[in-house]
């Protein structure tokens, strides 16, 4: 379970930095505290562009998140190799998946937002999430540890952010997975009532291919008459 020396300095550094200016209010950190040595999968919603952040300083190891491969094509493209993300190609079916999967026989920890967006839906809306979650903790034998994050962050404004840290989710590759996706995001929407966040609401139908570029049908079909 070894880290870069960057990565480590990152992750206490900007844990410090961040609870300090951005004072984000944790829950169920009990659940993450005595994570499995060999590994976990961290998966939850996605509210803000703050949320990796949110999320990765409560851990005591240092998370992995996959990320759009975009990133790692910007002018600090360098510096999401350094601290190790995981490339994702949205357009393509399964990208990232064997990355993370050789992350998480390192026993490390890997972060993903099924989601896979923060567009197109409201605060108490969830999105269908993509299968890799699924599909990686039927693969590994890992739990998945569900997560959401409601709000977001406002310097020195304390309490703008919330999140809670759900009990571990074992998939069973015996079990259908789009079953067991679903489990996942309702333990996901459990997480974010439990933050506060009144009447989530699932939207049915399969995820967009990229949702970052167009919303699931399902949504499209519930604000209709109302776009956001």
């Amino acid at each position: 379970m070894k880290e870069s020396i960057i990565s480590f300095l990152f992750h206490y550094v900007v844990r410090f930095g961040y609870k300090i200016l951005w004072w984000p209010i944790p829950c169920g950190l009990d659940n993450i505290k005595e994570l499995p040595a060999d590994g976990a999968i961290l998966a939850g919603n996605h509210f803000s562009h703050y949320d990796p952040i949110t999320v990765g300083i409560y851990p005591a190891r240092f998370p992995h998140f996959m990320a759009k491969r975009e990133l790692f094509t910007g002018k600090f493209g360098w510096f999401f190799k350094i601290i190790d993300l995981i490339p994702v190609d949205r357009s393509k079916h399964d990208s990232g998946l064997d990355g993370a999967k050789e992350h998480l026989e390192k026993g490390h920890l890997v972060v993903l937002f099924p989601e896979g967006t923060t567009k197109w839906k409201q605060p108490n809306q969830l999105l269908p999430f993509k299968l890799g979650a699924v599909r990686l903790a039927a693969l590994t034998g890992r739990p998945i540890i569900p997560f959401a994050v409601v709000g977001k962050p406002k310097l020195f404004h304390y309490g703008c952010a919330k999140v809670v840290f759900g009990q571990p989710i074992w998939i069973s590759s015996k079990r259908e997975l789009l079953d067991e996706n679903e489990r996942v995001r309702k333990a996901v929407a459990e997480l974010m009532e439990e933050l506060g966040c009144n009447n989530v609401q699932l939207i049915p139908g399969a995820p967009a291919h990229n949702p970052s570029k167009e919303p699931p049908l399902g949504l499209a079909k519930i604000n209709k008459t109302s776009p956001l």
